[in-house]
């Protein structure tokens, strides 16, 4: 367990580093731009960032936040990404047994989590993402006990369901919420979409349900759609439980033996 431990300090770190990557490509994707160029830079004062304002974290500890060269906030969901992903990949090691299995979550998350911040942002998913994503789900069929059918019924299973609903029902559910499930279902195959898709909708339900009662009583010809929640997200979450197997990492994590910290004895 110790050992994991460490591991887990060692792939935090990591992510915070990767974590950095994924804000750039949830800022730059959804405005069309290169997340290779240009370089990383002030969205305020257009600054050239340095090797040292790149290092995770830091601008926000030792410049509250702020660009150092012009005093503009941050962008929050930088720092979102940085400690969300840190977070994530520090506990891979403890709940994951097998090096192909946190390399499959990983790669999930990658895309997960971007498009997630992005959805929250401006209520899209884009396809450059999805379609990587669906890539990535294939070519990790081609690797495992799973098969290349097993990943292409998922995603066909998934793409048809929402994009029939997408299709006849565009304010209520867009192409790219279809594309992502298909995406998903790379990963879980058809049965995980369907656990996905009850999951997710019932996630989105409990989130909506306190929003609608703690709205301003004064309110008139209050609806549904004034609250309507972005649902990337809730599919996001509902695929990461589908494929980490919670029942399994639980009795792993109940079943380790105790830590032995000889300053605990």
């Amino acid at each position: 367990m110790s050992d994991n431990l460490f591991q887990g300090c060692i792939y935090f770190l990591a992510g915070l580093f990767w974590g950095s990557f994924l804000g750039l490509v949830a800022d730059r994707v959804p405005k069309g731009e290169s997340i290779a160029h240009p370089r990383s830079r002030c969205s305020s004062c257009q600054t050239r960032l340095s090797y040292r304002d790149l290092i995770p974290l830091w601008s926000w500890l030792t410049h509250r936040g702020r660009c150092r060269y012009c005093g503009h906030p941050i962008d929050p969901f930088l720092l979102v990404s940085e400690l969300g992903t840190g977070l994530f990949f520090g506990i891979l090691p403890l709940v994951f047994s097998g090096l192909r299995h946190q390399l499959v979550v990983a790669v999930f998350f990658s895309f997960a989590f971007p498009l997630s911040l992005i959805d929250l942002r401006y209520r899209r998913l884009p396809h450059a993402l999805t379609w990587s994503a669906a890539g990535c789900g294939i070519l990790s069929s081609l690797f495992g006990p799973e098969k290349l059918l097993w990943s292409f019924s998922g995603f066909l299973s998934g793409f048809l369901l929402l994009g029939i609903i997408a299709y006849f029902y565009p304010k209520g559910m867009g192409m790219g919420d279809a594309f992502w499930i298909g995406a998903i279902g790379t990963f879980v195959g058809a049965t995980g979409v369907m656990e996905t898709l009850f999951l997710s909708s019932f996630l989105a339900l409990i989130a909506t349900i306190p929003l609608y009662i703690f709205t301003r009583t004064g309110e008139k010809n209050l609806s549904w759609h004034k609250l309507s929640l972005p649902f990337g997200p809730f599919l996001s979450i509902s695929a990461l439980l589908i494929i980490s197997s919670p029942v399994d990492w639980l009795n792993k994590l109940l079943s380790a033996p105790p830590l032995n910290l000889p300053f605990l004895a």
